[in-house]
C-alpha cells in the first residue's frame, strides 16, 4: 500500500471523482461493502444483499459501459520499484507469476501507466439510498453493527475497469529508456501479448485478457440505532483500495477516503 496523498499515481483519478486501486485485480465490483481493519486498509466486509434485506425490493441493478473520459488518462512518473510492484500486481491478478520481471527494465528509473478499454460498472446512488432505506438488517453481527455505529462501512457504487495498460519507461534524466520488449515476452508467453507502441520501445502496451479495477467511487453508510439515516459521501482522498483510499468530504453525500487503502 502507498501511503502518501502526494503520490503521483494514487492522485491521477482525483479530478474524476475516483479513488485509485493501488493494486489493480479483478475481484472488486459495485455493491460490495467495505471497512477499515488494521493499518488503513479497507477489508471486504460482505455484500449490500449479505447484510441487508428489503422486503418486495430487488437490489439496485448494475449498469456496465465502456467511458472515454478515463481511457488514455496517465499517472505520474513512479519510482521503478514501485512501478513494477504495481505493474506485479496487476500479472498476479490475472494468473501470472511475476518473477524476473525486472529484466525488462533494467534501464528505467521511472515508469508510468495508461489504461486503455475503460470501461465503469456502477449503480445509481439514488438507488442504493432508496433500497437501504426499505432494508432490514439481515444476519447482521455486533461486529457489522458496530461499523455501522461508528460510520465505517463502505458501499462500492462504481468500478473502473482496464483490459490494457499502457506502461512508459524513462531514465534518471526524463528521456525514453529503451524496455526490453522479448525478455517481457519470454516472461509472460502468450497468456499476454506485449506490444511495442513506438519505434524505440520506450513504451509497451500489455493485454490483460481479464479487466482489472484500477479505480473505484464509494459511499459510507449512516445509521442511528435501527434506522438507516443516509449515506455519507468522502472525497476521493479518504479511500484506497489496495487496489483504494477514502476523505471524509463536506456534509453531504459521503465518499470514501483516499487514506484508507483495498
Amino acid at each position: 500500500m502507498l501511503n502518501c496523498t502526494g503520490d503521483p499515481f494514487e492522485n491521477y483519478l482525483k479530478p474524476f471523482g475516483y479513488s485509485v486501486v493501488v493494486l489493480p485485480r479483478e475481484d472488486i465490483h459495485p455493491l460490495q461493502l467495505k471497512a477499515p481493519q488494521s493499518s488503513r486498509r479497507l477489508e471486504d466486509i460482505g455484500t449490500l444483499g449479505s447484510i441487508f434485506a428489503a422486503r418486495d425490493t430487488a437490489l439496485p441493478p448494475i449498469n456496465s459501459a465502456a467511458t472515454m473520459d478515463l481511457s488514455g488518462q496517465s499517472s505520474g512518473k513512479l519510482n521503478v520499484g514501485v512501478g513494477l510492484k504495481l505493474f506485479g500486481s496487476a500479472l498476479a491478478a490475472v494468473g501470472l507469476s511475476p518473477i524476473g520481471l525486472s529484466a525488462g527494465f533494467d534501464k528505467a528509473q521511472t515508469l508510468s501507466f495508461q489504461f486503455g478499454g475503460v470501461t465503469r460498472e456502477n449503480v445509481e446512488f439514488a438507488a442504493v439510498d432508496s433500497y437501504l432505506a426499505k432494508a432490514d438488517f439481515k444476519a447482521a453481527g455486533p461486529s457489522v453493527r458496530a461499523l455501522l455505529d461508528a460510520g465505517s462501512l463502505y458501499v462500492i457504487l462504481a468500478v473502473l475497469r482496464a483490459s490494457k495498460i499502457n506502461i512508459t519507461a524513462s531514465d534518471s534524466q526524463g528521456r525514453d529508456a529503451a524496455i526490453d520488449v522479448s525478455a517481457l515476452s519470454g516472461l509472460l508467453g502468450g497468456n499476454i501479448k506485449v506490444n511495442p507502441v513506438d519505434a524505440r520501445s520506450s513504451t509497451v502496451s500489455i493485454d490483460t485478457g481479464v479487466p482489472l479495477a484500477f479505480g473505484v467511487k464509494a459511499v459510507c453508510i449512516s445509521r442511528t440505532g435501527n434506522r438507516y439515516t443516509g449515506i455519507r459521501a468522502p472525497s476521493p482522498d479518504d479511500v484506497v483500495l489496495e487496489g483504494v483510499r477514502l476523505t471524509p468530504a463536506e456534509p453531504a453525500p459521503a465518499y470514501a477516503n483516499p487514506d484508507l487503502v483495498f
